[in-house]
């Protein structure tokens, strides 16, 4: 199964508590380092535990490494923010059983966040990456604390009718005002889904109410 990289690009899951309000200023990359720092790599691991800073600027990088990636290794998704929003996160070996996790610098003024969500196709153990990057149609949603759920219109190289290693999903545009966890997951449609591989197709974004803003 699929390494994951120290090297990934500019992203963490933590216990429930991580989520309520903290002494101090808000701080949300010592949050994302805490978590990492918190972390024992489970015996059997594959791949490293990494921390990552996601920001609109990552979207092109991102797409490009996950094509690699895809070709020999299993299908993963990152959530990248739209407007200029810094996500800090952090991801966990493979069978850790954890999701990625991550906590925002700041939010817009109107408490919307909008983010493009990026995968790839798998191509591990053998598994047809070339088919896949014609065929494979993915989802993405994003579930709140609310039990609310954004879910983008299908994409990928089964809509497209264009080979694509890598894709990117329509915007999803979700109202963060409620503080919680939100949930974001994004596989190929047929496959094992998110659970199949939770530690790089399940990101939980934690918002708190403690974050500053900025113009929306």
């Amino acid at each position: 199964m699929p390494l994951i990289s120290r090297t990934t690009v500019a992203v963490a899951t933590s216990p429930s508590t991580s989520t309520a309000p903290a002494a101090g200023p808000w701080n949300a990359a010592a949050l994302r380092d805490a978590a990492l720092a918190a972390h024992t790599p489970v015996r059997n691991g594959e791949g490293y535990k990494s921390a990552q800073d996601v920001t609109s600027r990552s979207l092109s990088s991102l797409k490009s490494a996950y094509a690699s990636w895809g070709r020999f290794e299993a299908s993963k998704m990152m959530a990248v923010p739209v407007d200029d929003v810094t996500m800090r996160v952090v991801a966990f070996e493979y069978h850790s059983g954890k999701a990625m996790e991550a906590w925002l610098d700041a939010v817009p003024d109107d408490k919307i966040l909008e983010v493009n969500v990026v995968t790839c196709v798998s191509g591990h153990d053998n598994l047809p990456s070339a088919k896949f990057a014609k065929d494979n149609v993915y989802v993405a949603e994003v579930r709140g604390p609310d039990g609310k759920v954004v879910r983008s219109p299908d994409f990928g190289p089964g809509v497209t009718r264009q080979e694509e290693f890598s894709s990117v999903s329509p915007k999803l545009t979700v109202d963060i005002s409620r503080p919680g966890d939100y949930v974001v997951n994004c596989a190929p449609k047929g496959s094992a889904g998110a659970g199949g591989y939770v530690e790089a197709r399940k990101l939980v974004i934690h918002v708190t109410g403690r974050e500053p803003t900025i113009p929306a």
